[in-house]
């Protein structure tokens, strides 16, 4: 499985439908999707869609996030307790993953 799953993830790469955006404090890559992605795997595209905002979600009940969650679009801010390194630690490594994609959209610093 992790042959086809990395198989996958260098098509994308080559296709220009995920690009490298930054490094998490671990020296680990963060990736982001383009627009292509849409069109070369729309249904992968919605999987990572839900995913994401079910961690946006995870986030906010454990107080990392603050938003109207009755909005349509709602505005996400960053929490105190997002920007406490302890806090973050504590977090399992997708929500981390996550959090740090969040702040790096925002420009906020870890």
């Amino acid at each position: 499985m992790t042959d086809s799953f990395d198989e996958l993830f260098n098509s994308l790469i080559e296709s220009g439908a995920v690009e490298l955006t930054a490094m998490d404090a671990n020296g680990n890559p963060l990736y982001s999707f383009t627009d292509k992605i849409l069109e070369i795997a729309p249904n992968f595209a919605k999987q990572l869609e839900n995913a994401f905002h079910e961690d946006m979600m995870m986030l906010w009940q454990l107080n990392f996030l603050e938003m109207d969650v009755t909005l349509l679009n709602p505005v996400v801010k960053i929490t105190d307790k997002a920007k406490d390194q302890d806090e973050v630690s504590k977090l399992p490594e997708d929500l981390k993953i996550t959090l740090e994609t969040i702040k790096n959209a925002m420009r906020i610093e870890p």
